[in-house]
């Protein structure tokens, strides 16, 4: 594979087009389901394609009073090459987002950022609303567009990804990289598409079959987070001592259908009943040692919990 040279050629490629606003125009009715109402809007406010693309909506002299939406007919595996500039948009397929070398911000329709680091990946799904923040000279970002009827094919049974959510992938195995450069040199060298087809197949198998060890690698490190910090833990201190994103890690945690706080408040109600259990200890010392700085604080939480106080709970289960 000369991977080096087709990420080079999508780079000339963006970049001559980048520069003509003929060409962009093309690009955006291809890209964009409402392009032509993108267009419109920019001719009448005598805007242009080359300043929405230079600068996304925010540098426009007028409000976008709606999303532009991407579409895409057939798979499709592209560099995020450095001209393209960040905009806000929602898009009808699902989007394979993998950090091969750098890392990737990307932001939420809230605005929140989610730093993707090399080996890592995000799926997105029909309905997302996102940004992709600038390429840098030394980021290796590659976008793969699955259609909606392709995805529903080449995916393992019983997997499922509701419109709207993105999964997120950590670490990917050295066969799902290869896989997603072997995709790349098949599409740019005019590939049929069985072949196409098959090698998602396989990424999607390695990606889907890996996900629940990438859970339990982040499950056990945030547990043993806890169990080393469990009286000054903090999101913030979390991720300054993984090196990943405040925003990434939430985003993470958010996915089991829960917060860090609510976590942390687990992790405490737990090592609380061992120390209720153990003895030797007060409740005020255990709320301490546990980060508390209001024994209240302490107790309201774990009523809430166990349905009696820690005392009780100590003289039933001591």
């Amino acid at each position: 594979m000369n991977i080096e040279s087709i990420l080079r050629q999508h780079e000339r490629s963006d970049g001559d087009e980048s520069k003509d606003v003929a060409l962009l125009e093309r690009a955006m009715r291809e890209q964009l389901e409402n392009a032509e109402d993108v267009i419109a809007l920019m001719r009448e406010h005598k805007g242009s394609a080359k300043l929405f693309f230079e600068g996304g909506t925010e540098a426009l002299p007028f409000a976008v009073p709606f999303l532009p939406v991407r579409k895409c007919e057939k798979f499709g595996i592209r560099k995020h090459t450095m001209c393209q500039r960040p905009y806000m948009h929602g898009h009808t397929f699902y989007e394979l987002i993998f950090v091969g070398d750098g890392s990737c911000t990307q932001y939420s329709e809230s605005g929140e950022p989610v730093v993707l680091t090399k080996g890592q990946a995000v799926l997105l799904s029909p309905g997302c609303v996102h940004s992709l923040g600038r390429c840098g000279l030394k980021d290796r970002i590659l976008k793969l567009t699955v259609p909606r009827e392709l995805f529903g094919r080449i995916v393992p049974d019983g997997f499922s990804l509701a419109d709207g959510k993105t999964t997120l992938f950590d670490r990917l195995t050295e066969r799902a990289e290869y896989l997603i450069y072997w995709l790349l040199d098949e599409t740019s060298a005019g590939g049929d598409d069985r072949t196409t087809e098959s090698l998602l197949q396989l990424l999607f198998n390695e990606l889907l079959r890996r996900r629940d060890v990438y859970e339990n690698a982040f499950t056990d490190m945030l547990r043993e987070y806890f169990r080393e910090h469990i009286d000054s833990a903090s999101l913030s201190d979390f991720a300054y001592r993984t090196g990943y994103s405040e925003g990434y890690l939430s985003r993470r945690i958010r996915e089991s259908g829960s917060s860090f706080s609510d976590k942390l408040t687990e992790y405490r109600m737990e090592a609380a009943s061992e120390k209720l259990k153990s003895g030797g200890c007060t409740v005020e010392e255990i709320a301490s040692s546990l980060g508390y700085t209001s024994v209240s604080g302490f107790y309201r939480q774990f009523r809430r919990r166990f349905g009696i106080t820690p005392a009780a709970y100590g003289k039933t289960f001591g």
